[in-house]
């Protein structure tokens, strides 16, 4: 049954993690659409919907996480790397949720203060090393080295968006530049990911 649950947790993730690649690669072409047909387009009001249906997604894929993670911690008996592995996701998944709904609560004139706290950058530091240590832990868990290699890449790769997100911020880049390491980067971890989590599903015994 733990098994049975791991795989249709582990599905959805994978399930939802392509629909939101897809919809990043969908979305220029709508807007170029829009913008086509509809002169007087509202492109911003499409935005809004747009990030709203990705953070969504991003919602279901990170309880759909969650939820492996529980499996592994209930399942990791006498396994030290399942049971932190587990643990470590769930944190990150958690956080990481929970901080999306404080922002729909909260993002209110008057407390944007408890947004930008959620939302510093700084927090996005650690989160990229939890996430990466949860898989590093599960790769050494089910003795997979592709698993291994994979998971200290999306961690790289990360950080090299996290990077790129600070030069931004402090105009040491431009947003041409930001945007083109920011796409690259993003397939690559899309990709990463993705292996990953079919690896761990095909790992997950039935």
């Amino acid at each position: 049954m733990q098994n049975k649950l791991l795989r249709a947790s582990l599905l959805c993730a994978v399930i939802f993690l392509s629909i939101r690649e897809l919809g990043f690669l969908l979305n220029g072409l709508i807007i170029r659409g829009l913008n086509y047909f509809f002169v007087d387009a509202d492109v911003y009001s499409w935005h809004h919907v747009f990030w709203g249906m990705q953070d969504a997604l991003f919602g279901v894929e990170q309880l759909s996480l969650l939820v492996a993670g529980l499996v592994l911690i209930i399942g990791a008996f006498k396994s030290i790397p399942a049971l932190m592995g587990g643990i470590f996701l769930c944190s990150y998944s958690m956080f990481v949720d929970l901080r999306m709904v404080s922002y729909y609560i909260f993002r209110e004139p008057g407390m944007q203060e408890v947004v930008s706290g959620l939302y510093a950058q700084w927090i996005i530091w650690p989160l990229i090393v939890l996430f990466a240590a949860a898989f590093i832990c599960i790769a050494l868990h089910y003795k997979s080295q592709a698993m291994l290699w994979l998971s200290v890449g999306m961690m790289l790769v990360r950080m090299v968006m996290q990077t790129a997100v600070v030069a931004m911020n402090h105009g040491w880049i431009g947003y041409t530049w930001y945007s083109l390491i920011t796409g690259i980067v993003g397939i690559v971890l899309f990709a990463f990911q993705l292996v990953v989590l079919i690896l761990w599903f095909r790992k997950a015994k039935q």
